[in-house]
């Protein structure tokens, strides 16, 4: 019974602060209510602790293994107990695969680390292995729980103040590499450490070089979340000065619509005192299917200068304004139907950025489309809570691809108006979407918005 208790409890406090540090990065992100999320979490460890520490008591009962390899046997089916917690982790955690894998990783590198110093130190004080040859005897698991409490305030600040300000702005892409360095990581510290255990690990040249491999390999993990914290700053800076240019655009496009209706207006009240004396003369004659005609077509006249209201949104009509004039201009058709949309939660700057350049990416292709193709479709439309926006366009069918992500095909392009849209649409709890056919091009965002 005691033999049983010492495994449980030994397994349990070396397991239960890796899945600790495992889903700490996904707090938001949590399956179930954060009490039930760890109520889970805690009844799993417990029962593979209770499976570990049978499997051990029927080795070690039965002889089934020598008592000499019966450590290294305990030390496989702890590693084989590692497939289970994974699969709880995953399942309990939401968020893209990559994201999982690479805090599963990271995890697993600061669990290996507990345990190789757990290892050392008992080996020191040569209490290494019982006496029956199994594992978290009196003195390992005192030294487990110092180590646990020694290095798990460090690696939770690394990824509360480092990583987790960056798990939004990361793409599956970036998650991929950071993946592979965390196992490439781990097979390092791995392969180094393992050779210490035939009795180099007394050896204290040896033991300052695998301290000094622990710390490079944190401090790389340290540098490369720096790196991707400046590349986001840079990015939101760039990010800014779209919205702020945006702005300003349409700032620019609405006086000049108002200095061209000012100047539309002016002429027609200097040419007013002419159409009086033709309506004039038309009723004299008593002309009066020529009078109707030419009051229907200054009436149309006045209509075409009139802003059209598409949207019950400004900055939706002034957008779509601006880009039907150059359509018009660049004799590209643009269809439009938008219905009433309520409070959408973006600010006019993130509205402006999303649909801006969504149309200009549109607009830009069109333009380089075959005079038969030359087309955009534009569709707003509100789905319960969710703001749909579509633009079918028609394109020269060139695209530029990496993997599976659409690039700009502009010439000096940065991307960074496509990653605006999808981090505005990741920002307000929807998605976007891209794809094309052979000369259309299929563009979608969907944002969550205010049902009131």
């Amino acid at each position: 019974m005691l033999l049983l208790i010492r495994l449980l409890v030994g397994y349990f406090l070396q397991s239960f602060p890796f899945g600790l540090l495992c889903i700490y990065a996904f707090r938001d992100h949590y399956r179930f209510r954060s009490r039930q999320t760890y109520l889970i979490l805690g009844g799993g460890t417990l029962l593979l602790s209770t499976i570990f520490s049978t499997l051990c008591i029927l080795l070690y009962k039965y002889s089934i293994i020598p008592q000499k390899d019966l450590f290294f046997a305990a030390n496989l089916l702890f590693m084989a107990t590692m497939i289970p917690c994974l699969l709880m982790y995953i399942y309990l955690t939401r968020g893209i695969f990559s994201k999982k894998l690479f805090v599963f990783l990271f995890a697993l590198t600061a669990a290996f680390v507990i345990n190789s110093f757990n290892n050392i130190i008992c080996s020191h004080l040569s209490r290494h292995m019982t006496a029956d040859g199994l594992p978290y005897d009196n003195v390992s698991i005192p030294m487990i729980l110092l180590c646990t409490l020694l290095f798990i305030p460090p690696l939770l600040f690394l990824l509360h103040h480092k990583f987790i300000p960056l798990c939004d702005f990361l793409d599956p892409k970036e998650y991929r590499q950071l993946c592979q360095l965390a196992l490439v990581l781990f097979l390092i510290l791995i392969f180094e450490f393992f050779p210490m255990s035939d009795g180099r690990i007394y050896n204290r040249t040896i033991l300052y070089l695998y301290i000094a491999l622990i710390l490079c390999t944190f401090m790389i993990y340290f540098i490369f979340f720096q790196i991707f914290a400046r590349e986001k700053k840079r990015f939101e800076a760039q990010k800014q000065l779209e919205e702020t240019t945006r702005q300003l655009e349409l700032q620019q496009t609405y006086y000049q619509n108002m200095i061209k209706n000012t100047e539309e207006t002016r002429r027609m009240r200097h040419d007013f005192r002419q159409h009086l004396i033709v309506l004039q003369g038309y009723a004299m004659a008593g002309n009066t299917q020529g009078l109707v005609e030419y009051l229907s077509d200054h009436i149309r006249q006045i209509d075409h200068l009139a802003t059209p209201s598409y949207s019950n949104l400004p900055v939706v009509n002034m957008l779509l304004h601006h880009y039907r004039r150059l359509c018009q201009e660049n004799e590209i058709r643009m269809d439009i139907s938008a219905t009433p949309i309520p409070s959408t939660g973006l600010s006019d700057s993130e509205l402006a950025t999303l649909l801006g350049n969504l149309l200009e990416n549109a607009y830009t292709a069109a333009d380089h489309a075959l005079p038969g193709n030359r087309s955009i479709t534009v569709r707003l439309a509100v789905h319960g809570n969710m703001l749909v926006i579509t633009i079918d366009n028609g394109f020269d069918g060139n695209v530029n691809k990496k993997r599976d992500h659409y690039l700009s095909t502009k010439v000096s392009h940065t991307g960074y108006g496509l990653r605006s849209i999808r981090h505005i649409c990741d920002t307000h709890g929807g998605n976007c979407s891209f794809s094309h056919d052979t000369d259309c091009f299929h563009s979608s965002a969907v944002i969550a918005i205010d049902p009131d």
